[in-house]
C-alpha cells in the first residue's frame, strides 16, 4: 500500500507521516510539500490513499483533488482549518474531510472508513 501526504507545514507533514506509519505499518508513506509536487508523485506511481491539506502555495488541495479526479478515484482525505472547505472538498470528490487540528483517533477512524468503503479506485474515473 502507498500513501501520499500533501502538506506544506513541515511539522504537520511530519506528524501525518508518523501517524500513518503507525496506523499502516506496511505502507509506503511518501510526502509532498504542495499540490504540484503531490501531483507529480501521483502521476509517477499511483497511490492507494491521498491525504492533503487544502491551503498550500502553488496548488491547493482542492486543485490537486480536481486534477486527480481526471485520472483516478483514489480515496482522498482533505484536511483544513477552514470550515468552508469541507463542502467544496466533498463536492469535488473527496472521500472524507477532517478539520484541523485533528487527532490521531479522528485520522484512524476516517482512514479505516475510507479504505473499507473504497471500491476499485485504480481504474480511471
Amino acid at each position: 500500500m502507498r500513501v501520499l501526504i500533501v502538506e506544506d507545514d513541515a511539522a504537520v507533514r511530519s506528524f501525518l507521516c508518523r501517524v500513518m506509519c503507525l496506523l499502516l505499518p506496511h505502507a509506503q508513506v511518501i510526502s509532498a510539500i504542495d499540490g504540484n509536487q503531490g501531483l507529480l508523485e501521483f502521476l509517477a506511481e499511483p497511490f492507494d490513499l491521498v491525504i492533503s491539506d487544502n491551503r498550500m502555495p502553488n496548488m491547493s488541495g482542492l486543485e490537486l483533488l480536481t486534477t486527480l479526479r481526471e485520472y483516478s478515484s483514489v480515496p482522498f482525505v482533505m484536511i483544513s482549518a477552514e470550515v468552508a472547505t469541507e463542502y467544496r472538498a466533498l463536492q469535488a470528490g473527496a472521500s472524507a474531510y477532517l478539520a484541523k487540528p485533528l487527532s490521531i483517533n479522528e485520522l484512524r477512524t476516517v482512514v479505516r472508513h475510507v479504505m473499507a468503503t473504497s471500491f476499485d479506485y485504480t481504474s480511471r474515473v
